[in-house]
């Protein structure tokens, strides 16, 4: 077919590369270690501006004439599908990074999440020479609620308090660590009353009762 003659060589040309690669690669025993991809959302709006602007350099090439309307649509097609086809790994990566750190039940961080936070906060802390707090909390008798009226009860109050701590301030980051043992990390705390203001201010927050 003369119209595919150019793309006839490049294929060829790309396969006699990629023999050649395997067997340079056998022949020296190189061992190769794939990088896994992170994805984030910058890479997902990298992802999105480039194929917009494939796009769009492809139909400004159609319309000044150096590309036919079947090349037009071919690239289209393959653009579109590319973008389909990252669009769902990436959504189904983060939501992957999104349940090693978040606790299912209360949407809270989990344990696993905690160290990076602290490390974070302490590097953080020591480059602007600022200071945080560390609050542990654990729900006293909420073993004889699950005794008395069940876990999908006790599961309804894990899911209240983690609530209201999602609810505080953004200087507030909050973590389930066990059961119904929580942790709370408080940002640019100043002095020690910062830091007892804020330990009234969270047993208020749990000690406000649970109504079901």
């Amino acid at each position: 077919d003369p119209e595919n003659i150019y793309q006839n060589l490049i294929y060829m040309l790309c396969m006699m590369l990629m023999a050649h690669g395997i067997y340079h690669q056998i022949r020296h025993k190189h061992v190769v270690r794939l990088r896994t991809y992170q994805y984030t959302e910058h890479t997902v709006k990298r992802t999105r501006l480039t194929v917009i602007l494939s796009i769009l350099i492809s139909f400004v090439l159609w319309v000044t004439g150096f590309l036919s309307q079947n090349e037009f649509f071919y690239l289209l097609i393959a653009l579109l599908g590319y973008w389909i086809m990252t669009s769902t790994f990436q959504n189904g990566a983060l939501n992957e990074q999104l349940l090693k750190q978040r606790d299912i039940l209360t949407g809270l961080y989990n344990r696993r999440y905690s160290s990076t936070v602290m490390e974070e906060a302490v590097a953080k802390a020591n480059e602007s020479y600022t200071r945080f707090a560390v609050f542990c909390v654990d729900l006293n008798n909420f073993k004889p609620i699950n005794d008395t009226y069940g876990h999908d009860m006790g599961d309804h109050v894990l899911k209240e308090y983690g609530m209201r701590m999602l609810a505080l301030d953004s200087d507030y980051i909050s973590f389930r660590v066990g059961g119904d043992e929580f942790m709370i990390v408080k940002r640019g705390i100043e002095n020690d009353s910062d830091t007892a203001d804020t330990a009234h201010k969270l047993q208020k927050l749990f000690h406000t009762p649970v109504n079901i």
